[in-house]
């Protein structure tokens, strides 16, 4: 059993970025394409993905579910996930984690590397 670009069981014909992940195109064994949206961005995540429904194929699942279920992965929370970020009275769109903010700024004179200081 083998999956991947390569793959007889389960073949990535096709990968491409989208807004909310990627859309893939997977030939089965049979020959018959499927078309995923999977929820999860890079190309490490799509073959992640092929890697675990084939292991539930070959422990007996069935593929048109298996297939399906792909979609409905999640990410890690807080791994790579889109955020809301305001911006000058608009909304934009990242996919950086946002690092957090000081509360407070030293002032030059706090500076212990600052002769004099």
């Amino acid at each position: 059993m083998t999956v991947g670009t390569r793959g007889s069981t389960l073949k990535l014909v096709e990968r491409h970025p989208t807004l909310l992940g990627q859309g893939l195109v997977i030939e089965d064994e049979h020959g018959q394409a499927h078309k995923v949206q999977l929820p999860l961005i890079g190309a490490y995540q799509a073959a992640n993905a092929l890697v675990a429904a084939g292991l539930v194929l070959a422990t007996g699942g069935d593929l048109t579910t298996t297939i399906a279920n792909l979609s409905r992965l999640q990410p890690v929370r807080g791994r790579l996930e889109r955020a809301a970020i305001a911006r000058s009275g608009r909304r934009s769109m990242s996919t950086m984690p946002i690092p957090p903010t000081r509360s407070r700024r030293r002032s030059p004179r706090s500076n212990p590397m600052r002769a004099g200081g």
